[in-house]
């Protein structure tokens, strides 16, 4: 609340914000890790990755596809850390052959890779289509 702080921020601008102390619920972010939490309790739920959610392979996964998708803001955790120029190195490879990969743990990671991305994909579909049922139709929109 200085005077230096509000300079700087004018400055930078940066718009300032004052949320209530000791108050978790005030700051923004509450509803955001919800929505994390909500995400992660589908994917280590969901069948075909219930055996092996613990795996430390697995939940980086876990935590790249959480970071590559938003709902909330069109661009994605890794590109708001990274910048967009940065956003093409953080792209794992699309699905291989099973047949070109001699590698037991190989064949495991690309298959745990397409799961998890299906189990997001899966998700962020059914919370958009959510979010979009209490819309009214389009033709009654402006």
């Amino acid at each position: 609340m200085s005077d230096s702080v509000s300079k700087v921020n004018a400055l930078l601008g940066i718009g300032h914000k004052l949320n209530l102390v000791n108050v978790h619920e005030s700051n923004g972010v509450e509803r955001t890790n919800q929505e994390i939490l909500k995400l992660l309790r589908t994917l280590c739920n969901y069948e075909r990755i219930r055996t092996k959610w613990s795996k430390p392979w697995v939940l980086g996964l876990v935590e790249y596809q959480l970071n590559s998708v938003s709902t909330e803001t069109q661009h994605s955790a890794l590109e708001l850390s990274f910048g967009t120029a940065d956003l093409k190195y953080f792209h794992l490879p699309d699905a291989l052959s099973p047949d070109s990969v001699s590698n037991v743990f190989l064949r495991q990671l690309n298959a745990t890779i397409a799961t998890v991305r299906d189990i997001t994909h899966k998700y962020q579909e059914d919370l958009i289509a959510g979010r979009k049922s209490d819309n009214p139709p389009e033709d009654k929109t402006n």
